[in-house]
């Protein structure tokens, strides 16, 4: 049995309901673990991050998982939307970019064709070429993100 298989019931859950505490933590601590990144199940893990959003227990960890799943699946552009939110510490709009964001369309991989959302082009010239060189930390004393130089 996979891991994410533990999951498979919330891909239909209402977003309005409330999850259980225990369950809640459960998806938590999934998310974190990184078990999930090669599994080609994009709507259920969207689902995991959103209803993290949803329960109000979004963080700066979960936000930075967030960033590196889009990053290593291949959404550039969600992923340097997220990567610059964060870098400007504003984990709460990256909340919101999260419940925005399809994944999956139609049963499709979704893939942006654009670096625009909510009509700010979050591209920038300073953007290193190589995505492995877009990787960013959380610091815990300072409780802020940082790009790994």
């Amino acid at each position: 049995m996979e891991p994410l298989d533990a999951f498979l019931d919330l891909v239909d859950i209402d977003q309005t309901k409330k999850l259980d505490e225990n369950r809640i933590t459960q998806i938590y601590q999934f998310l974190l673990s990184d078990e999930y990144y090669m599994s080609p199940n994009y709507t259920l893990i969207n689902k995991l991050f959103q209803l993290i959003v949803l329960n109000n227990r979004w963080d700066a960890y979960i936000a930075l998982n967030y960033f590196d799943y889009l990053l290593f699946e291949g959404w550039d552009y969600d992923a340097l939307i997220v990567r610059t939110l964060l870098l400007e510490n504003n984990i709460s709009l990256a909340s919101e970019f999260c419940l925005d964001t399809e994944l999956v369309k139609n049963g499709y991989s979704y893939f942006r064709n654009s670096s625009i959302w909510r009509g700010r082009d979050y591209y920038d010239e300073n953007i290193p070429l190589a995505l492995s060189k877009w990787k960013i930390y959380y610091d815990d004393k300072s409780q802020r993100f940082h790009a790994v130089e």
